[in-house]
């Protein structure tokens, strides 16, 4: 049986994050030379998930490497059938990782639940947490090989450069997911000056605004009414429940990606907005009013 240890996040709305490794990182980033701050924030991103378990990361450096070695191979063949055999093995290997650790207990529980019709014996349930952000970066790393594949994006030959762009830590928790070709040039390029930092902590604080100040109080009402029987809960307490947990949900990830945007802008990033879809489509667009 795998059983994980229970972990705790440092999400971005903990004191620790906000007080602690938030101000460090920003510091450290500013003080040292250029060439050396893509390995810092890489280094602080798997410090930042490492804090939520040290086996989780290894997790995240073996999807790492995955798929620096799958991109390589199939730029190395592409045009060939080897090259979409490569883009298999790497698409099957990261829904593999997703699949084991987000969909093992569902699996495990209702095959038991068959079973137990006919027999007596019982699986264990595994027992498996939930790794933070593996969807995000999962689906992230999935875009890189699949778009190298298909001649959309050139190949990240810097393992560093790519390993940044997959486990970057404001993108860790709630996304956005961002395709490759839309950071490339900000992995070697980009501009960190003071209307970037300033947008950047706008963004933050209004992130940060939607989660504590909304998403936190809706999720105590939907609390409350999701803990009455049913019984006793009448249809227009149970509609409130209802859109207080839908509002919780909007504002708890509308917040976190806010935050996201607001701290990639802190160190240069220009990380698209979620469910922009234009905005999407324009790499060289405008991604903000700030930061050119």
């Amino acid at each position: 049986m795998l059983l994980l240890p229970k972990i705790t996040q440092m999400l971005f709305s903990t004191l620790v994050f906000l007080y602690a490794f938030l101000p460090a990182v920003i510091i450290l980033y500013y003080l040292i030379r250029k060439e050396y701050r893509n390995r810092l924030l890489l280094l602080v991103s798997l410090i930042f998930f490492a804090w939520g378990g040290v086996t989780y990361t290894l997790i995240l450096v073996f999807s790492l490497i995955v798929n620096y070695v799958v991109g390589r191979l199939i730029h190395k063949w592409q045009d060939t059938s080897k090259a979409r055999i490569a883009l298999t093995v790497g698409v099957v290997l990261n829904l593999l990782i997703l699949g084991i650790f987000k969909y093992a207990d569902f699996v495990v529980d209702n095959l038991n639940y068959l079973v137990e019709m006919f027999s007596n014996f019982q699986m264990g349930n595994p027992g498996i947490i939930l790794p933070l952000g593996i969807s995000f970066y999962t689906f992230q790393a999935m875009s890189y090989i699949i778009d190298v594949y298909r001649k959309e994006a050139e190949v990240q030959k810097n393992f560093f450069k790519l390993s940044l762009y997959i486990s970057f830590f404001p993108q860790l928790i709630a996304g956005p997911i961002v395709r490759y070709q839309y950071i490339a040039e900000q992995l070697s390029n980009r501009k960190s000056h003071r209307a970037n930092f300033t947008y950047g902590i706008q963004r933050f604080v209004m992130g940060l605004s939607k989660k504590v100040l909304l998403a936190n109080q809706f999720a105590i009402v939907a609390d409350e009414i999701f803990s009455i029987s049913l019984n006793e809960l009448n249809s227009t307490t149970a509609w409130i429940g209802v859109l207080a947990y839908t509002f919780q949900i909007y504002f708890d990830f509308s917040g976190y990606s806010d935050m996201a945007i607001g701290i990639g802008r802190m160190f240069g990033f220009r990380l698209p907005e979620n469910f922009n879809f234009r905005m999407f489509r324009a790499p060289s667009g405008n991604f903000g009013n700030v930061g050119t």
